[in-house]
């Protein structure tokens, strides 16, 4: 397969991850010297890897589960002649997936709507914090887990479109 840019393979993987139901994330890249140009680039299921141990860990009475289990599944591409070629793909997976539905909620799937940034936008101009606008669209929504993104992720659309 080919793609014309880096992002274009992103969201063909991510939308492929999607109907297989994980999430991914971007892995390594290389990028060409001196420039900004990336050379290759790793796409992985986001449970790729093991998480470092945490030398701080003895002093917290509390620490997050481990969610990485060593899943090879990944796409690389190349660029060659301003093309981005996948010159190695991995489909299996060494854990359970998602349901089907469920996919949705997976960080890489979860996508903030544009009447969604529309709402939390007059909310700001009348002055509604943002906590506020989050709990309103929970309300409308059923609940904050039928929302299809996190707090954080509208706090950084709405930075973005400020700048």
């Amino acid at each position: 397969m080919k793609f014309l840019s880096k992002e274009e393979a992103y969201l063909f993987y991510n939308k492929y991850a999607k109907t297989i139901s994980f999430s991914i994330t971007r892995s390594s890249g290389h990028k060409v010297m001196n420039s900004s140009t990336m050379q290759q680039r790793t796409f992985t299921c986001s449970r790729q890897g093991h998480r470092r141990e945490d030398k701080r860990e003895e002093t917290f009475t509390y620490s997050r589960p481990e969610t990485r289990c060593g899943c090879d599944a990944r796409m690389k591409i190349s660029l060659r002649e301003g093309i981005y070629y996948v010159y190695e793909f991995e489909a299996s997976h060494n854990h359970n997936l998602a349901n089907g539905i469920m996919a949705q909620y997976l960080r890489s799937q979860r996508k903030v709507t544009e009447a969604q940034i529309a709402n939390a936008e007059v909310a700001k101009l009348v002055g509604i914090s943002n906590k506020a606008t989050i709990d309103l669209m929970s309300k409308e929504a059923g609940g904050s887990e039928n929302l299809g993104f996190t707090p954080q992720d509208i706090k950084t659309v709405c930075t973005q479109r400020e700048q």
